[in-house]
Parts: C-alpha cells; structure tokens; sequence
C-alpha cells in the first residue's frame, strides 16, 4: 500500500471509531429514558448518565397507525411514553430512572386528577406510575435523539443516472437509429458528445442535446420523469421531449400515463352518469314497497330515528319514529307500520345499511316469503323513491317543528303528504288507497254523500282499483356520461364515495370485470363478486407492452432513472451564418434574427 492509501485507511478506522457505540448497563449509573412523538411516529432512547456524558444503552422508534396518528398532541407523547417503557421494561423494572419529554402538560399528568383524561390515556398512565413518577421537562432542542427517531421518513428517492455505457451500446445496435441518420428527410439533426468518455447519440435540432433513447430504456426514462409528480398527458410529454428523443415519443408518452395506476386512482377527469333505468311496474297496490331509515335526527320524546316506507304503485308513505335505529327496531317498524295495515307485500327495496345486512332481517325476510332486492353500495338514485319521500319529509318537518317536536308534528305532517296531489299521477296517494280524499283540517265543505248501498260501493269500488294503471316514469333529466372505452373495459377503478381523509386516493383498484349488465357491472373484489353501480366506476387503462430488458448483453439497473442533463456539454452559440435547418418538404428554415448570436436551451 501507498503511504496515501494507509494514511487514509487510519482516518477511515478513526471516524468509524469515533461514533458513538451503544454501552454496556451500569447499575451504579442515573438512568434515563428521553420520548417524543409525531404526527407519524413516536421514538425514544434509554441512557445512562456516566463521567458527566449521557450514553446511550437503547433506541426505540414505532410507527403510529391509523388511529393513533388522530389521536392529541398529548395523547401522543403519553403513548410513546407507554410504549417506550414496554419495550425497555425488562431493562426498567427494579431500577430508578427519569422520564424526559418536551411536552410540559405530562410532567404533572401523574399528580392530577384522572377524571379529565380519556379512559386510555389513563390506563397509560396507570402503566407508566408502576415504574417511576420521576417525569421532566426537556426543551425541544436538546430531545433531538428521540426527536429524530419519532420522525422516520417513510419516503425515499434517490434517482440513479443511466448507465452511459449501455445507453451508448443499445443505440450502436439499434435499427431504428440506424434509418433516422440515414434519412434525408428527417428533421432530426444528429451529432456524437462525449459523456464520461462515452459516445451518446443526440438530436441538437432544437438548439438542446437530447440524446436518442433506444426502445428498452424508454419505459424507464417515462417513469423517472414522470413519477416526479404525476402530471398529465401533455406536461408528461413536453417534459421528455425536452431532454430525450425518440420515434413516436408522444404516443408512447400518452400511452403510458394513461396506464398509470397511480394517476389513475387519484385523479377525478369526468364522473360516470348513466341514464336512469327503469324499474319493473307493479301490477297491484302494495305489492312493492321501499324502506329506508332517517337519521341520527335531534332527540325527541326519546325518539332519533324515523323508520319510513312507500308504496310503488299508490306513492302511499309510512313514517314510525324510533329510538335506535337496530335490526330490532326496524323489523318492529315494518310489521306494526306496514304489514298490521296492508298486509305482506312481494317485493321490499332497501340499500345495504348494516341494519338491512343483519342475519335477523334476512330471516324476517325469508320468514314473510318476501323478495329482497339491494341497491348498489353509494348509490341512493337505486332506492330514489323513498329519498325523494326523506327530502319532502325533512323539510316539512323543519318548516313545521319548534324546540325539536318533529316526534310531536310527524303525524299531521304525514297526513299533509298523503293528501297531497302528485304531478306525475294527478292524484293523492289517500285517493290510491282508499278512493276517496282525506279531510283536512280547516275544510268548510260538506263530506261528499255516498251510496247507502255497501255492496254496490265497494263492486264499483273494486272496478276503478282494477282499471288503475301505474302512470309512466319521470322523464330522463340528468345529462348521461359513459366513457367509450368502459365497454370494452377489463378492468375497472371503483370511486370511494365515503368520507375521504385529505390526499387519500379518489378510487381504488383497478379490479376485473366479471360481467356487466347497463346499471350494474361485478367485479372481483378480493376474490369475492361485488356489484357496483356504473355511476361509480371508470376504465382502468393498463399497458402490457413495456419492454423487457431480459435479452439484454449487459446489466440493467433494477430502475432506470432519469438521464443527468447536467452531464450534457454547452450548446455553442449559433452564429448569423449557420446553416438553416432543411424540412421534409425542402424548405429552408432560418433562425429568428432575434435569436441570432444568443445561447438557445
């Protein structure tokens, strides 16, 4: 060895030697335990306290999950405390230590009264005072240790360079290269830099070094560009067309971002609407029925919740309010409000509330001999009958009640919306029932005279119910979407309609398509069929035309990134009397006089 390489070897063994290395315990010595918590993570390091040093004898760094990353800034510092302690606990237990943290509120957590701490936090609290009651107030800065270990990046990028030497043997190979700088009629000008002494071949056209990117490392330059930040189609292209070259650039470019899953799932263009399908007309009164639940509603008379139904033939409405809104209660609702007064129907419409799911309701069901049919999950357009009933109901309701008495106003409200006429029919649901209209309150009229005849009432009576006709749908309102290729769509991306937390993904997916109907397509969703309603899917775009690098004479890093332009050498200023540029059509192009002797990049 030279003498450079020994000198360089010691200073190498004093850095390594000069970190700081994990001790061994000594009992005779203070120990410490310092915590700190994040928005991600908590992390702690245990130490003993040794000639006037602190030395580190542990370090401790857990990610939070999805819970407890919701949990309060001192519901956080107090966990990672608790968790601390429970990783350190066969080091802990028998021995006096301090508790540091940079949160103030803990130091006194111990010595205050428990009552005003949630349930759990006063089980770690419960936990932490079987070890010590020893807790202190650290500033932030000097809790940098833990502090660092309750900060653990979750993400990493280190974009690698091409290997030069590949790029510079694949174009040497490449057929296509080979054509274009022969051509004569490409627009393309050609030249040779050296780039870490190797060869690249570059397009300088444009007044910039674009190196030509052979077909097995397109893919690769696509991804390294374009996973920076996502953009679109057009952003994505004129970003590559910038710095690389290659023939078909802008269709492989499109192509490629519209196959990504991760722009895919996040990014809303235009939502499926399809157009509102018919339901099957019932041939008699409450033969088909749909129910729903309303609620939570303001407490009132003990009651939050309102059970309703409707008639499909007779728009006949049925609201019972209840105290839970339980399977129990629900089928309570449903024999006392519906079944006592018309009798079992057919058909029951519902949506797929856990209430509905429940194995007691299937068993009502079954019991009754009833058909069930369930709506599409997040699609409230499937059961909008009885939604259209919730909308007039709630607002009724507010427009009428003082101090939360809906449970007190429900039923002159119901009786207003069974009286009242529907436009699509010309008739009142009361009319449809009981072929007379409801007397209200304040009429002055007389009750109109009948037959004193029974018989021959209810025979005429009978006639007219036979001669009723369910009148025709409401006509189609709503503009209609599909996206053309969701026909022919293997794979699908369903839309998260719940509660979306901030950057969580719009869609999930993709998913395969097993069949298809016009309202309803099934996918494979973690290997169970699910129907989900058109409305809430779109085409999952993918690509199965990325080259492989297997036949490849030389390794291949496991990620192409993106190629160094900084690597490439300075554009020479273009001189007045450059040679202008020669089209496919023969045309001479002259340079702009304004950009004459300037440096174009």
């Amino acid at each position: 060895m030279t003498e450079a390489a020994i000198r360089a070897f010691e200073q190498l063994k004093g850095i390594l030697s000069s970190e700081t290395l994990l001790a061994r315990r000594n009992h005779n010595a203070p120990l410490a335990l310092s915590t700190d918590a994040s928005n991600i993570a908590v992390g702690a390091v245990l130490q003993q306290r040794v000639d006037g040093h602190w030395q580190p004898l542990s370090f401790f760094s857990k990610r939070l999950n999805d819970t407890q990353t919701r949990y309060s800034t001192f519901g956080r510092e107090l966990l990672a405390m608790y968790l601390a302690i429970k990783h350190f606990r066969h080091m802990l237990e028998g021995s006096a230590f301090t508790i540091f943290t940079d949160h103030k509120p803990l130091t006194k957590a111990l010595t205050t009264n428990h009552d005003r701490y949630t349930p759990r936090e006063s089980r770690h609290l419960e936990f932490i005072s079987q070890f010590t009651s020893d807790i202190q107030y650290i500033k932030g800065k000097r809790n940098e240790v833990a502090d660092a270990l309750s900060r653990v990046s979750s993400i990493t990028f280190k974009p690698a360079n091409v290997d030069c030497n590949r790029l510079s043997q694949l174009q040497q190979s490449d057929d296509e290269l080979a054509r274009l700088r022969s051509s004569s009629t490409t627009s393309l000008v050609f030249e040779e830099i050296l780039i870490d002494n190797v060869k690249i071949v570059c397009d300088v056209s444009t007044g910039r070094y674009r190196p030509y990117i052979p077909h097995l490392l397109r893919h690769g330059i696509f991804e390294s560009m374009h996973n920076i930040s996502h953009p679109g189609v057009k952003s994505t292209t004129n970003m590559i067309r910038e710095r690389f070259i290659w023939p078909n650039l802008n269709r492989d470019v499109r192509r490629w971002t519209q196959s990504c899953n991760a722009c895919q799932s996040v990014k809303i263009q235009r939502h499926t609407s399809s157009a509102l399908g018919p339901f099957h007309h019932p041939d008699s009164r409450f033969e088909h029925i749909h129910i729903d639940v309303v609620g939570p509603l303001p407490p009132s008379n003990g009651f939050s919740y309102i059970f309703t139904c409707i008639d499909r033939f007779t728009r006949w409405p049925v609201a019972v309010p209840m105290k839970e809104s339980s399977a129990e209660s629900i089928a309570k609702a449903l024999v006392e409000g519906w079944i006592s007064n018309f009798g079992i129907p057919a058909i029951i419409t519902t949506d797929r509330g856990a209430q509905f799911e429940s194995s007691l309701f299937q068993q009502l069901t079954e019991l009754l001999g009833v058909k069930r049919i369930r709506t599409t999950a997040y699609h409230p357009m499937s059961n909008g009958m009885v939604e259209r009933l919730h909308r007039q109901l709630k607002n009724a309701l507010a427009a009428t009640m003082t101090s939360n008495d809906w449970a007190t106003k429900l039923p002159i409200v119901m009786l207003g919306i069974r009286a009242t006429i529907k436009q699509d029919i010309g008739c009142s649901a009361s009319e449809l029932v009981y072929g007379t209209t409801l007397r209200l309150p304040g009429e002055i009229t007389p009750i109109t005279k009948v037959s004193s005849d029974q018989s021959s009432y209810v025979h005429r009576l009978r006639r007219h119910m036979k001669e009723l006709k369910l009148p025709l749908p409401r006509k189609q309102q709503k503009p209609v979407y599909i996206p053309k290729h969701l026909s022919g769509a293997t794979q699908v991306f369903v839309r998260r309609d719940g509660a979306l937390k901030p950057l969580q993904p719009a869609y999930d997916g993709p998913y395969k398509v097993l069949r298809k109907t016009d309202k309803v397509i099934i996918v494979d969703k973690h290997g169970k069929p699910d129907a989900v309603s058109i409305d809430r899917v779109k085409p999952a775009f993918s690509d199965d035309d990325i080259p492989s690098p297997s036949n490849l004479p030389v390794s291949q890093p496991d990620i192409p990134s993106n190629f160094q332009h900084s690597q490439l050498p300075e554009m020479p200023r273009k001189s007045a009397l450059a040679t202008p540029r020669i089209t496919r059509s023969g045309r001479h192009v002259h340079w702009p006089k304004h950009l004459v002797d300037i440096i174009i990049c």
